[in-house]
């Protein structure tokens, strides 16, 4: 696309659409362009890139004794305008499943931390509650084995063999 601008969009879209948006635009003049759209740079630059790039086309024709330039679009530039639309059609339907996409998850994300929520902050205090009862045992457990030991002799290793109790546990 010429200029590269917001400005150069917005006006091949009024040029391609018209005065009345009917199926065939009436051409526009330069002061209808400037009236209907609020663009921040001269319009001059933008019409000269957009027909020099063959998207519009211009005639000057005589009204009230001076030259009033006419502009309509090419069919390059309703081509360019069609595209454009379709592709935002797309953008604007990729943005709705998109959308869509993250309600569901959302919803998804709150149904599970609604079924877990206090339940498993609960699930891990129990588990924390019980790994240390299990570390108080086998504390207690390995002081008794090492007693054991003491007294028959022998290492801690061979009381664990003795007993069926796992030395690495």
């Amino acid at each position: 696309m010429p200029g590269q601008s917001t400005n150069a969009w917005q006006v091949l879209q009024r040029i391609v659409h018209g005065q009345d948006d009917g199926p065939f635009p009436t051409p526009l003049s330069q002061d209808d362009l400037e009236s209907q759209l609020d663009l921040p740079e001269p319009l001059a630059g933008t019409l000269a890139d957009l027909e020099a790039s063959g998207h519009i086309q211009t005639m000057s024709v005589p009204a009230n004794g001076t030259a009033v330039v006419l502009y309509w679009p090419t069919d390059r530039g309703r081509e360019t305008v069609r595209r454009w639309v379709e592709q935002q059609d797309r953008l604007q339907q990729d943005i709705a499943a998109l959308r869509s996409k993250v309600a569901n998850l959302t919803t998804e994300l709150q149904a599970v931390a609604d079924i877990s929520g206090t339940s498993a902050e609960s699930d891990i205090d129990t588990y924390i509650t019980q790994l240390h009862t299990y570390n108080e045992i086998k504390d207690f457990a390995q002081a008794i084995l090492g007693k054991c030991a003491e007294i028959e002799g022998t290492t801690a290793k061979a009381m664990h063999e003795k007993f069926g109790a796992d030395f690495e546990d």
